[in-house]
C-alpha cells in the first residue's frame, strides 16, 4: 500500500527520535520504570513523584505549626515581618493629633461668617473644648415684633378658635336718656301715621351693653344692616303705645350682636311672657282694626307675616331688654351667627 504524506513524516519522526536515543543511551541509566520518567525519560533519577520538604528547612514549615513565623518576634528570616507588629508600628505612625483649635474665619468659609456664627473648637488634655458662640454683629437684620401686633395676632387667634369670644353674656344694659320720652311731642305726620320710628345706638364695655335712642323721621325704607329701627306704634282704642314682639326680637339680637336660633327666640317669647303681652288678631272684634294699622305699615315693617301677633306696652320696653340680656348666654344652642360689628357705634 502507498504511503501517503501523514504517514511518511511520522515515520520519520519517529525513526529519527529512537536513533538519537540510542546515541544518547551510554549518558543515561534508567533505573525504574516510574511513570514519570515513561513521561519524561530525561529527568534526572533524584526526583521523586511524592513532595517533601528540602534538607535544610531554614523556616521550619516542616513542624506543621508555621515554625519560627508563630514563635519568633521581630523580623522573620528572608525578610519577613510580623504582621500584628508591623499594623501596630504603622497605625501609630499615621494617625496624626488633632489641631489644637479649629475656627471659622471669612478667608475659609465667607458664606457661613456671613449668615452664621458657629462656636470654635479646641483640644485640651481632659477633652473638646467647645467656646460659645460670639454674639450677632450690629450689622445683622433683626426683626422686632411689637407688642401691640402680638396682641393682635393673640385675639384674632382667640375669635378663630371661639367664634364667641367678644359676646358678652348675662351683660349689664346700660339705657341712656328717657325711653318714655319716645311716646311724647309727636309730629302731627307721625300721629297721622300712629307710628314713630325710633333708632337706637349701642356699643360695649367691659361687662356692660350701652344703648341710647332717637325719634327718626319716616324713611319708607328697609334697615340698613348698620341702622336698628324699630315702631312705636299708638293704640287708639287703648290709648297707649306699643311695640310688637317682632321688633322686641329684633331690637335684641341688634344690642347683643346675633342672630337667635329658633329655639332661643322660642325662649325669649317665654320670658316675655310675664310683661302682659297683647295678642292682636284680625278675628277679634277689640283689636280687628289695631291688626289692620299694623299689617298696612311701610318698611320698616314691625311684623314678619300677616298672621296674629303680640304687642308689648313701650313702658315696658326697658325692663323687658334688661332682663333678657341679663339671661342671655352665647352658645351654638342660642346663637346662629354673630353679627357684632355691623352696627354702628355713634349717634
Amino acid at each position: 500500500m502507498p504511503y501517503t504524506l501523514p504517514s511518511f513524516l511520522f515515520l520519520s519522526t519517529f525513526l529519527l527520535y529512537h536513533s538519537s536515543y540510542s546515541i544518547l543511551d551510554p549518558f543515561f541509566t534508567i533505573e525504574s520504570t516510574s511513570p514519570s520518567q515513561l513521561m519524561f525519560p530525561y529527568r534526572p533519577t533524584a526526583s521523586t513523584d511524592s513532595f517533601s520538604y528540602a534538607t535544610n528547612d531554614p523556616m521550619g514549615l516542616s513542624s506543621g505549626n508555621m515554625g519560627a513565623m508563630a514563635t519568633s518576634g521581630g523580623v522573620l528570616q528572608h525578610g519577613l515581618t510580623d504582621p500584628s507588629t508591623s499594623f501596630a508600628t504603622s497605625t501609630t505612625s499615621s494617625i496624626q493629633p488633632p489641631p489644637q483649635s479649629v475656627t471659622l474665619t471669612s478667608a475659609t468659609a465667607p458664606h457661613l461668617q456671613q449668615h452664621h456664627h458657629h462656636p470654635s473648637i479646641s483640644a485640651s488634655s481632659t477633652g473638646l473644648d467647645i467656646a460659645p458662640a460670639a454674639a450677632p454683629s450690629s450689622t445683622m437684620p433683626r426683626h422686632d415684633i411689637s407688642t401691640s401686633s402680638t396682641a393682635a395676632s393673640t385675639t384674632a387667634a382667640a375669635a378663630a378658635a371661639n367664634p364667641f369670644a367678644n359676646l358678652l353674656s348675662h351683660a349689664d344694659l346700660i339705657i341712656e336718656g328717657d325711653m318714655d320720652a319716645m311716646m311724647q311731642e309727636w309730629t302731627d305726620q307721625e300721629k297721622e301715621d300712629n307710628r314713630r320710628l325710633v333708632r337706637f345706638w349701642r356699643r360695649q364695655h367691659d361687662h356692660e351693653i350701652i344703648c341710647h335712642c332717637q325719634a327718626i323721621e319716616p324713611t319708607n325704607r328697609v334697615n340698613t344692616p348698620q341702622e336698628i329701627i324699630v315702631s312705636c306704634i299708638y293704640w287708639q282704642e287703648k290709648s297707649d303705645y306699643f311695640i310688637t314682639s317682632v321688633d322686641i326680637i329684633y331690637l335684641l339680637e341688634a344690642l347683643i350682636g346675633v342672630r337667635f336660633t329658633t329655639e332661643e327666640k322660642n325662649r325669649v317669647r317665654r320670658n316675655l311672657e310675664g310683661f302682659r303681652p297683647l295678642t292682636v288678631s284680625k278675628m277679634k272684634p277689640d283689636s280687628g282694626d289695631f291688626f289692620r294699622l299694623i299689617m298696612a305699615f311701610n318698611h320698616p315693617k314691625p311684623r314678619n307675616i300677616e298672621k296674629d301677633l303680640k304687642v308689648f306696652a313701650w313702658s315696658s320696653l326697658p325692663t323687658a331688654l334688661k332682663k333678657i340680656i341679663s339671661k342671655y348666654s352665647a352658645s351654638y344652642s342660642s346663637t346662629a351667627s354673630v353679627t357684632l360689628g355691623a352696627y354702628s357705634t355713634t349717634s
